[in-house]
């Protein structure tokens, strides 16, 4: 379309981590925009990030859980809609022991029904780890 573009803005925590982002619809400034907030531990691991609107009002969640290996074991994901009512589901991850990822299994939080779709297994030759 035609005239229709998306602004950013960019800020930055110590370490030169990304902290916030803000993007901005159409005119790149005033009250029509999304920012997204990143959080981190001591290890400099990724622990969550939630997509707010222009209201502050969040829109999105993603929550991260990891091992001591360093390798992220959990998913937390939670969606709102503009009526309040929202989503959350998880993913839970399994690796073997070298570290290669085996299993990745969702399920919806509430009721802990399985989402079939992400019930995913790997398995690697020998030859390619």
């Amino acid at each position: 379309m035609r005239g229709h573009h998306t602004c950013g803005q960019f800020a930055f925590q110590k370490m030169n981590r990304l902290a916030n982002t803000t993007l901005f619809n159409s005119t790149c400034e005033g009250s029509n925009h999304t920012f997204a907030q990143f959080a981190f531990q001591k290890m400099k691991r990724l622990t969550n990030t939630t997509l707010f609107n222009s209201t502050n009002e969040a829109l999105d969640y993603s929550g991260y859980a990891y091992n001591n290996g360093n390798r992220r074991t959990q998913l937390l994901r939670g969606m709102v809609t503009t009526n309040g009512a929202g989503s959350t589901n998880y993913a839970n991850y399994t690796y073997d022991p070298i570290g290669q990822l085996t299993i990745d299994l969702a399920a919806e939080l509430i009721g802990s029904t399985n989402r079939m779709n992400e019930k995913l297994h790997y398995a690697r030759d020998g030859v390619n780890p």
